[in-house]
């Protein structure tokens, strides 16, 4: 009957597909090879991470290999199942395999079979390179901020937040799509390197405190000849105060030349900080400084301005107080004490916005405490814009005047003017793009708050005179 037979042949090649086994793809295991081997549990310090904490510790190379998983059911047979049954539910999809795009979630398969990407890693070697970088795919789009202030990116952008750093462009996704494009993780090794790098320059260094155990052993340490305090001296008022002019010079010589600052016991903790804080600025341009954090003599010579930080945050405030902090905060964005920039410059910040130096009231007529404010406040604006977080001195709050300050090779241009009002520009740019409210905005109020930020500050480089104006390349 050859009916028969071709409805029997049918309906046995409908159930051999129906039987058919489905077929597999391959993804990256969660454990390294060396964690397997050694069976132990593969953690990595953050999901973004290519490098697990047990191959870091080992110096290991840590790589990732590959096992074979199941497809999902195809588009075919699930709308067939559903058309069976319209009352069904929808078919959960995992959060973190929810394709963004249409093509998104056949495309890191697609990427790793295209012909460009196996002749880029046609050998086992470069096909071990570039494992670590694909254990991240399944999670890239979803990647959470760090959860702690320690943990946070310096160089590189995370998922969530507008990125205020030019060099903070790659996000953990963004650079996962770009090593699968061009075949290789040298793009993202080199950032990670930099990441570190910048990392160990900026944080405090691990099992490292940088606040000095005894006042006298310090001051004792400090063995600098009168001829060395001299050249210091006149290095700072030559390199550092015309940018940030607070210090009177002739009265800050006279005092330094009569006091004796080698007795700890019977000086002024505020001026002795002050003064040496002068020194280590100064000893910067004498060959004293040092790219590592807490390291050389200009450090050395600091510390034991940081030895009376204590007594100063809880002293009596006056001039000389406010002038240490000030120069304290100085030194902090120097390569030797940036770990504790933030430290010096918010307590610098606090302590003239507690006691209303803010206010015109306070500041009176005194010239060297209007300077001195202004100098705090634009280092403390600056600081807080690149590191994202408002000031703690509120810009619509201040009505202190600012004095006329000229720079010795500039006459005729008030300096202190030009960088406070770059300052106050400063804190107004966050609070109108980066903070919480702002970013809450819709995009076009943002994209007209941006348009009218860059044409103030045009109008403000446009201020300063040209021969003292920097160019836009």
């Amino acid at each position: 009957m050859p009916g028969f037979n071709h409805n029997m042949e049918t309906e046995s090649q409908q159930n051999e597909t129906m039987v058919q086994p489905e077929q597999t793809r391959s993804r990256f295991l969660n454990s390294c090879n060396g964690c397997r081997a050694r069976k132990v549990r593969c953690i990595k310090q953050r999901e973004s991470d290519v490098v697990c904490i047990n191959c870091r510790k080992r110096s290991e190379d840590c790589r990732f290999s590959r096992t074979k998983v199941r497809n999902a059911r195809s588009a075919k047979g699930q709308s067939r199942r559903q058309t069976k049954n319209p009352d069904a539910a929808d078919p959960v999809t995992p959060l973190s395999r929810a394709p963004t795009s249409p093509g998104a979630r056949s495309q890191p398969d697609n990427l790793m079979a295209s012909p460009s990407r196996i002749s880029i890693v046609g050998n086992s070697d470069a096909e071990a390179q570039f494992v670590p970088s694909g254990t991240e795919t399944t999670y890239a789009a979803n990647q959470m901020a760090s959860t702690t202030p320690v943990d946070y990116p310096v160089i590189m952008a995370n998922e969530q937040d507008v990125s205020i750093s030019s060099l903070a462009y790659f996000s953990n996704s963004k650079l996962i799509a770009l090593s699968k494009r061009i075949g290789t993780t040298q793009v993202a090794d080199l950032l990670a390197k930099i990441e570190a790098a910048v990392k160990s320059t900026t944080r405090s260094p691990g099992g490292v405190s940088p606040y000095p155990n005894n006042l006298e052993k310090e001051a004792r340490s400090v063995t600098l000849s009168q001829q060395c305090r001299l050249d210091y001296i006149q290095s700072y008022f030559d390199q550092v105060h015309p940018l940030y002019p607070f210090l009177d010079r002739a009265s800050f010589e006279n005092r330094a030349r009569s006091s004796r600052v080698g007795d700890i016991g019977s000086v002024d903790p505020a001026w002795c900080a002050l003064y040496h804080a002068v020194l280590g600025l100064g000893s910067l341009y004498h060959e004293c400084g040092s790219f590592n954090a807490f390291s050389g003599t200009a450090w050395d010579i600091f510390r034991v301005s940081l030895a009376f930080f204590p007594r100063i945050v809880f002293g009596q405030i006056n001039l000389v107080t406010v002038q240490a902090m000030a120069a304290m905060a100085i030194f902090s964005v120097t390569y030797e004490a940036l770990p504790i920039e933030g430290v010096l410059i918010s307590e610098a910040a606090r302590i003239v916005s507690h006691f209303q130096i803010t206010k015109a009231e306070a500041c009176k007529t005194n010239q060297e405490f209007q300077r001195t404010f202004w100098v705090i406040y634009s280092l403390e604006s600056e600081y807080c814009l690149n590191t994202g977080r408002s000031s703690i001195i509120p810009s619509h709050d201040i009505s202190c005047p600012i004095p006329q300050t000229n720079l010795p090779f500039l006459s005729g241009f008030n300096w202190l003017q030009c960088k406070a009002k770059h300052a106050q520009m400063a804190s107004d740019i966050y609070q109108r793009l980066f903070s919480v409210k702002a970013r809450s905005s819709s995009q076009a109020l943002r994209q007209r708050e941006a348009s009218r930020c860059l044409e103030e500050l045009e109008a403000w480089r446009l201020s300063v005179p040209e021969s003292f104006r920097y160019a836009i390349l």
